[in-house]
């Protein structure tokens, strides 16, 4: 299934694999329908018009994610639990639900059992097709685009590359000979987690 997502944080992104032919499914997914302000509004906020008649037939879309170690990544992806009370978890759990419902596809989540860059090379070149889309460490991330195993984004129509989901500086800042293989924005709080402070004295 090709339905590449990408996103996220400071210390790691989600990239789209190299779509095989076969694999690929034709989405015509929603285009931004308006900026919404009112007065009183100090932030514009943004909304999508959400096409229901986009079914993907009840696909699963796998995200490979690092060894969490209980990091918000589970919540992000894996909550099976909507309601429990845990902001995070039953949001996490309405945003799987809502994609379900309007365009019948299940996130979920595979955790690595070694380092990310490794395991998705391994699938990728073998052709395992058992993920879909790669969370994985900027540290490492550049492996797999040297070896040419991601697609470019700027390839993907419905990416929308523009909006502010998406960190306009990585847009810019990543892409090579205007491609870009990966890219950080706001589909896991990772970097909520893992934002490091230094501290030094005067």
């Amino acid at each position: 299934m090709a339905f590449p997502a990408a996103a996220m944080i400071l210390a790691a992104n989600i990239t789209a694999c190299e779509p095989k032919a076969a694999d690929t499914i034709s989405t015509q997914t929603a285009p931004v329908s308006e900026v919404i302000t009112t007065e009183a509004a100090t932030e514009e906020q943004y909304s999508l018009d959400l096409r229901s008649e986009i079914d993907f037939k009840n696909e699963e879309f796998v995200i490979l994610t690092p060894k969490s170690e209980g990091w918000s990544i589970q919540k992000d992806f894996a909550a099976t639990e909507g309601e429990t009370g845990e902001v995070i978890n039953d949001a996490a759990y309405e945003r799987k639900e809502k994609l379900l419902e309007i365009y019948n596809v299940k996130i979920t989540s595979k955790e690595t059992s070694s380092y990310t860059d490794v395991e998705a090379k391994a699938d990728i070149t073998t052709q395992l097709n058992t993920f879909d889309a790669v969370l994985c460490e900027m540290t490492t991330v550049g492996n797999l685009a040297q070896n040419g195993l991601l697609c470019d984004l700027k390839s993907i129509e419905t990416m929308h590359l523009d909006m502010p989901w998406y960190a306009q500086n990585s847009v810019k800042e990543l892409s090579i000979a205007n491609k870009l293989f990966f890219v950080l924005g706001d589909i896991s709080l990772v970097d909520n987690e893992d934002t490091c402070a230094i501290a030094f004295n005067k």
